[in-house]
């Protein structure tokens, strides 16, 4: 049993032209689908071909086929940007007290950074209402994590004081920074 390859025509090629209208329509074969050995030579389908259409969306000034890059409409308001910054400030100085000298200077910024997140979020809040500005979320993100963070760190100090007026001496004892004080 001999298996022949089908003999299929040679694609028509369009001719280069130094003018393409853009209504010019060429007419070209798709490929043959597939077929198993022993059937007959599918008669080959035609495709139309046309030349590319310009855009309706392309950006006035850009290239055809390259994107243009632009800023974002409303940029995020810097305040805003360093409220949030500030709040996350606290919560991250608590996992790093552990390292001697870093852990007080961190110790030492915690307590200020959730103020000035607050304060940076309600100024930048109002930056944004009277402008175009973008970054509320961003502001009250600063603003909500500020509020928790310094809420948590004044339980913390109360239930500090409780324990050592309950515990009294006992208490000292068992945390050596403070009887040093």
């Amino acid at each position: 049993m001999s298996h022949e390859q089908p003999s299929y025509p040679e694609p028509v090629r369009p001719q280069p032209s130094r003018e393409t209208p853009a209504d010019q329509s060429q007419t070209l074969p798709l490929d043959p689908p597939f077929e198993s050995p022993h059937s007959p030579a599918p008669a080959t389908p035609t495709a139309t071909y046309q030349a590319p259409q310009p855009s309706p969306y392309a950006t006035p000034g850009a290239a055809p086929g390259h994107p243009v890059y632009t800023t974002p409409a409303n940029p995020a308001n810097p305040l805003a940007v360093t409220s949030m910054i500030c709040s996350f400030v606290a919560p991250a100085s608590w996992l790093f007290s552990w390292i001697p000298v870093l852990g007080v200077i961190l110790m030492a910024v915690a307590v200020v950074a959730p103020i000035l997140a607050v304060i940076f979020g309600h100024i930048a809040l109002s930056q944004i209402r009277k402008s175009t500005q973008g970054g509320r979320g961003i502001a009250l993100t600063g603003l909500i994590v500020g509020y928790v963070t310094i809420g948590l760190t004044l339980l913390l100090v109360l239930i500090a004081v409780v324990a050592i007026i309950l515990f009294g001496g006992t208490f000292l004892a068992l945390v050596p920074a403070l009887a040093a004080a």
